[in-house]
């Protein structure tokens, strides 16, 4: 435990993780102050939008929208980010103004498949363009892998996988890399596992985790 942070930063996802599986209608005016309160409130990272495909994640349409009210929202000490799954989506997101990007690719292939129609060795060449195009535009990247932690689909995923993902990501200098339990499958003696595995890898790299609550 004497490697470990002293302390840990949180990231508020809801505007995207929580609204994006929504059926009804979220308008952009309702984000924008929900987005308001949470600034009041205090929280200095903010996960404000996604820049994925309007027909597969129609709640998400309006990011464009919300970007450029963010402007006028934007504080010292607030940091707002958005989440990418490829280029075009790095490229969408730099147009808008967004200086800290977040990307993830996932470590079960069937998960991968299901999620981007990617294999996974074509997914993590993706992530090496995407680190790159965002290096192009001097935009802060923060990049994770998902379903770290177990898979919905019962396939095993080795640690050595993870620990290969990992250090792909690493090596690439990103400003921050860390674990998605997607399936909300993670339990405490795993999580210390694998962050004792990586933390000693991480090249002073700021490390995040996501954990999910089953149901």
């Amino acid at each position: 435990m004497s490697n470990w942070p002293s302390y840990v930063t949180l990231t508020e996802v809801g505007l995207r993780d929580g609204f994006q599986n929504m059926h009804k209608h979220i308008p952009v005016s309702m984000k924008i102050d929900i987005l308001s309160h949470l600034i009041n409130a205090g929280l200095e990272r903010i996960q404000v939008t996604a820049f994925v495909s309007p027909k597969i994640v129609p709640q998400m349409a309006d990011a464009q929208k919300l970007c450029l009210a963010l402007p006028a929202l934007k504080n010292e000490r607030t940091q707002f980010s958005a989440l990418a799954l490829n280029v075009q989506g790095v490229e969408r997101a730099y147009d808008c103004g967004i200086e800290h990007i977040d990307i993830s690719i996932s470590a079960d292939p069937v998960h991968s498949r299901k999620n981007t129609g990617m294999h996974l060795d074509s997914a993590r060449n993706i992530m090496q363009k995407m680190i790159r195009k965002t290096k192009n535009f001097n935009m802060h990247v923060h990049a994770g892998i998902q379903c770290a932690f177990g898979s919905a689909f019962n396939e095993i995923i080795p640690d050595t996988r993870i620990f290969d993902m990992c250090r792909e990501i690493i090596d690439q200098q990103v400003d921050s890399f860390g674990l998605f339990d997607t399936t909300g499958m993670a339990m405490p003696s795993q999580g210390k596992k694998k962050l004792d595995m990586l933390l000693p890898v991480t090249q002073d790299i700021p490390f995040f985790c996501t954990f999910m609550i089953p149901g």
